[in-house]
Order: structure tokens, then C-alpha cells, then sequence
């Protein structure tokens, strides 16, 4: 059904893979907006000063506050944003032509099977029917030998038109 495979465009494999890639650069934003934050670094600990004597220690605390004044990063997270909005429309892109190319092979899928059943219902069984016909008639002397080949090269036509509609429709079902 051709509503099934329409929802499957986008599971496609090139599809899936500008997923993988918009997901890569979404780490990378938030990889780097996670540096433009204050990283808080608490130390503490104690110092003896004398081993001889007991109670010469001392205990030291310290805070450090790391300001990401100078590297914010914006250029490469702006960038990496534009790539996203870039490889969206590339996977839009791509799913729409596998839409439209979906529709043309479904079109050429029914109207070979259409036309198929066509030759094989109604004009095969005539052909053939003809075929004999002047073939009885060729014996007894009432057609030519050029009518004969005529019929019989009518009759092949559409055997050979038949076969070539099935490659079509196989074709057609297969991409």
C-alpha cells in the first residue's frame, strides 16, 4: 500500500543518517554552551607545620570561580545552529524526492499490471483466436501466406508487449 510506504520515508536510510549527524551537532551546542558556564571549584584541607610538635596545623579552605569571559564560544554554536537548519532542509529535501519517486514507480506499478491484465484477458485470447482462425482458413486456400505471417506476428507482438509489461511491473514494484 502505498500510505504505508509513504510513512516509511523517513526511516529511510539516507534520512536516518542527517538524523545521526542534526544530533551530533545538538551535542556539540550543548557541549559548548556548558563551557560558557562558571565552572565553581571548592578545595579544602589541612597543613601541619612543625611534625615535633602537636597542634601546629592549620586548616585551608579555598574557592575558585573560572569566568568564561573571553571564550564564549558563539561563533562555533551559531554555526553549529545553522548546519542543523541546513541539514533539516537537506533530509526535507531528500524524503521529498523519495515521495515523488515513490509516486512515479507506484504509477508505473499499476498501469503495467492494468495494462497487463488487459493484454492478458482480452487481447491475447482475440489474437490467438484470429491466429487459428487464419491459420484453418491459410489450409484450405481462403488467406494468403502473407496474412498468415501477419496474424502470427500480431500474436507475438502482444505476447512479447505482455512479457515486457511484466519486467515493467516487477521493475516498477521492486524500486
Amino acid at each position: 500500500n502505498i500510505n504505508k510506504l509513504s510513512k516509511k520515508l523517513e526511516k529511510n536510510p539516507k534520512a536516518t543518517l542527517y538524523d545521526s549527524k542534526i544530533k551530533q551537532l545538538e551535542k556539540l551546542i550543548a557541549l559548548e554552551e556548558l563551557k560558557n558556564k562558571p565552572d565553581l571549584n571548592l578545595n579544602g584541607g589541612y597543613r601541619l607545620f612543625d611534625f615535633s610538635k602537636q597542634g601546629n596545623f592549620a586548616l585551608n579552605t579555598g574557592i575558585s570561580v573560572q569566568l568564561p569571559i573571553f571564550n564564549a564560544n558563539q561563533g562555533l554554536i551559531k554555526e553549529s545552529e545553522l548546519n542543523i537548519i541546513k541539514l533539516e532542509a537537506e533530509k526535507n529535501a531528500l524524503v521529498n524526492s523519495l515521495a515523488i519517486k515513490l509516486n512515479e514507480n507506484f504509477k508505473a506499478y499499476t498501469e503495467s499490471y492494468q495494462e497487463y491484465q488487459t493484454i492478458e484477458n482480452k487481447i491475447l485470447p482475440e489474437a490467438e483466436e484470429v491466429f487459428d482462425k487464419v491459420k484453418e482458413g491459410y489450409k484450405i486456400g481462403k488467406f494468403s501466406y502473407l496474412e498468415l505471417l501477419d496474424a502470427q506476428n500480431n500474436l507475438f507482438f502482444y505476447k512479447e508487449k505482455k512479457i515486457n509489461l511484466l519486467f515493467n511491473h516487477y521493475k516498477a514494484l521492486s524500486e
